[in-house]
């Protein structure tokens, strides 16, 4: 079985049964759904129709609302929970992830226990841009979930792409932090070789290698692709764990770290 914490809704024909192929084919327990808000991720649904889509499949679909940082206000918290989302989605803040402006925000998300899966790294330009809109990548490393972990130590984080390609800052931010996981979508595993990862992951270190995000349970399965690449995808992931001698980490990746997550926010 599979547990995918990062998908989202993406403006394709027939959508609905894609998703519904998909989770049949690969076995797919639980998804997680994101909603992205405004022009430029123009392929993704908003969260409009991620609520529709739950409605429907609530068995395994999980919302997780788009909340605009720097825009939304807190408060909009409280409607996306009474109309059903089950956690956040956070991508292009105005200001740092780790800015003092959006405490009141992740102080709020820490209350209602919701999980917050944020962006991590560079930004697609794949697709046209609103040249009004204001986006840095920079505003999205991975060492600002640090700052936000030792504020709001029960808030529960996930970091997207394992902060490509800021690699060794998010290995070590999630390490040291008990409540931040990173996962592996992205062009994470095709980017470096396999050396590069059982250094930084510490596989055969005889010293550290205890400490590791392998040994901690801190990486977990997310596809954030068209359905119809995530397959290929999976193998490839089964191929990568194989190279850097994590085979047995494999059940874990797929689905008991993201259950525990699930778990511990409250959803299952």
């Amino acid at each position: 079985m599979i547990i995918d914490i990062h998908s989202h809704l993406y403006k394709i024909e027939k959508v609905e049964e894609k998703l519904k192929e998909i989770i049949k084919k690969i076995k797919c327990e639980k998804i997680v759904l994101a909603g992205i808000e405004g022009n430029y991720w123009e392929y993704i649904l908003g969260n409009e129709e991620v609520i529709k889509i739950y409605k429907k499949y609530p068995s395994f679909v999980i919302p997780f609302a788009h909340f605009r940082l720097g825009i939304d206000k807190k408060e909009r918290i409280d409607k996306f929970l009474k109309i059903g989302f089950k956690g956040l989605k956070f991508i292009g803040p105005l200001k740092n992830y780790d800015d003092e402006e959006y405490f009141p925000i992740y102080e709020k998300a820490e209350k209602e226990n919701l999980i917050c899966l944020f962006h991590t790294g560079i930004v697609s330009r794949k697709t046209a841009e609103n040249k009004q809109e204001n986006i840095s990548s920079s505003r999205m490393r991975p060492v600002y979930l640090e700052t936000i972990s030792r504020n709001f130590p029960k808030l529960i984080i996930i970091g997207a792409h394992l902060g490509y390609p800021w690699y060794e800052e998010a290995v070590e931010v999630a390490r040291v932090n008990p409540n931040i996981y990173f996962d592996l979508s992205g062009p994470c595993i095709y980017s470096r070789n396999y050396e590069f990862f059982k250094e930084i992951f510490w596989i055969d270190n005889k010293v550290l290698g205890e400490n590791s995000i392998i040994k901690k349970g801190k990486i977990l399965f997310g596809s954030d692709i068209y359905y119809d690449r995530i397959p290929a995808y999976i193998n490839d992931i089964k191929k990568f764990f194989e190279r850097i001698g994590c085979k047995d980490y494999l059940e874990k990746f797929f689905y008991e770290v993201g259950y525990s997550i699930l778990k511990r926010g409250g959803i299952i």
